[in-house]
């Protein structure tokens, strides 16, 4: 009997330490774009604005600025993150989960490193819905990573379209 409960114990073990590794994985996921980071900061509003709904009830903050003036970043050069919502599902899920709305608006982050490379992060929110299936939230959690899906489609067409019609490029 002892041994079964110990090869059960082992096994939720097993399960419990990947479920971490994953989620510190996979959670956050971060998209090197091939732009300036000033061409990002630019467009990423209007690509919010294309897809029907979304917005930014919040303006977005310098967060390099706000932190670096008490402390030094050793690897990051700016980052400005951005608020972004679809205020229809945020009321979806807020109005029955009132807890979740301390996951809101969606947080994405731009930033350059000191190798001026600029990356854009936020939450997976595929993933997110996986770990909320069954109800309301991650339902509605997999349409906002569709919708993103469409949004980081428009960014990337409004940070590409300059170079194809600039006569210079």
């Amino acid at each position: 009997m002892t041994i079964i409960f110990l090869s059960i114990l082992a096994g939720a073990a097993t399960v419990t330490l990947l479920f971490i590794f994953a989620m510190r994985k996979y959670m956050i996921t971060a998209k090197k774009i091939e732009a300036s980071f000033e061409q990002v900061c630019a467009n990423i509003e209007k690509a919010v604005r294309a897809v029907p709904g979304w917005g930014s009830p919040i303006p977005d903050w310098d967060f390099h600025s706000a932190v670096a003036k008490t402390h030094y970043f050793d690897n990051l050069v700016k980052k400005r993150i951005f608020f972004v919502c679809k205020a229809e599902y945020a009321n979806r899920i807020v109005d029955k989960y009132h807890h979740m709305g301390a996951m809101m608006p969606c947080a994405w982050s731009v930033y350059e490193k000191t190798t001026g490379e600029v990356y854009l992060s936020k939450m997976n929110m595929g993933l997110m819905s996986r770990m909320f299936f069954g109800n309301i939230i991650g339902s509605t959690m997999g349409k906002v990573a569709s919708e993103e899906h469409i949004i980081l489609q428009e960014l990337h067409r409004l940070l590409i379209e300059p170079q194809m019609t600039d006569p210079q490029v």
